[in-house]
């Protein structure tokens, strides 16, 4: 049969747009607790996967997307966290194997130390935070479970370009409406992507039938401190004065985290644009969408007015 998607935590960022991309008639995408239209809920360890497939497959792969993704929080409640982002999510895996279908494991760039960048699928990853830790505990399982029938994509951060949603990049707008102090580090390093681009990325990679492990991200790195100073350029140049600009230059472990943040994460996206003929845009073009979809909210404003 064609190819029919399964996504686990579709009601994500990343889920909502990956469902969007594929559409109803591909896809089946869940909710745990947050109902999102056209979804449907499904709250693992109690509900049972092989129930939910019987009743809405068949399926010939499955997203697994579903995690506490908040680094902080991944450490201020570490069972909590190691029983979604580990236990939970081994069990799917293994329903979804005994099933035949193709687990598409989402991990993350923080699988790395951050102590050289510039990494390629085959770097050996070292996690300093407890969110990496569980990701690669995972991919470790997946690889050995099915080490010809999975695919592992280590996404780096994403970010929208609707200027009205707070993610990555637009967040600072509602900060400096809203006076608030930015507190911005200047040192770690990483590869943001639009959160459109991830999603085509991932379709791509269960569309072109490929397995293994492959990087997902921008095309070029990025400090936030960076795209900060980028945006503000674009929004002078456009708009006209930032309406506040309240910065706190730092370094990204001058948080006090209680366990140390990787520095340079960035991530090499070779072998994924090579199998699949597609690179994601960049960030600067991304950071004049925002604002020119911002100049257009704000001259549409005031013509209502």
């Amino acid at each position: 049969m064609n190819n029919r998607y399964l996504i686990i935590g579709g009601s994500g960022f990343i889920g909502r747009h990956l469902a969007a991309h594929l559409g109803p008639e591909r896809c089946v995408a869940t909710y745990y607790n947050r109902a999102h239209e056209g979804m449907f809920q499904f709250a693992p360890p109690l509900d049972q996967l092989d129930d939910f497939i019987d009743e809405h497959g068949p399926f010939t792969h499955a997203y697994v997307l579903m995690a506490m993704s908040n680094l902080l929080r991944c450490i201020q409640d570490k069972l909590g966290s190691n029983l979604i982002n580990v236990i939970t999510t081994k069990e799917l895996i293994d329903t979804l194997l005994a099933r035949g279908i193709t687990p598409i494991f989402s991990s993350s760039d923080s699988i790395f130390d951050g102590e050289k960048g510039d990494y390629v699928e085959s770097d050996a990853p070292n996690p300093l935070v407890t969110y990496g830790q569980q990701k690669l505990a995972v991919e470790e399982y997946l690889r050995d479970k099915a080490p010809d029938n999975h695919i592992i994509v280590r996404l780096s951060k994403t970010y929208g370009t609707d200027p009205l949603k707070s993610t990555l990049i637009t967040a600072w707008l509602f900060d400096w409406y809203k006076g608030s102090q930015i507190n911005c580090a200047t040192d770690q390093r990483f590869c943001p992507i639009h959160v459109d681009d991830a999603a085509q990325g991932l379709a791509l990679l269960a569309d072109n039938g490929l397995t293994g492990t492959f990087h997902l991200g921008g095309p070029k790195p990025w400090t936030r401190a960076q795209l900060l100073e980028g945006l503000k350029q674009a929004y002078e140049a456009n708009i006209g004065p930032v309406p506040s600009w309240n910065v706190n230059f730092c370094h990204i472990n001058d948080f006090g985290f209680t366990e140390r943040w990787p520095v340079d994460i960035t991530m090499k996206i070779d072998k994924f644009v090579q199998a699949t003929g597609f690179t994601p845009r960049d960030a600067d073009g991304a950071i004049d969408e925002i604002i020119q979809r911002l100049a257009q909210a704000i001259a549409q404003e005031e013509q209502a007015n």
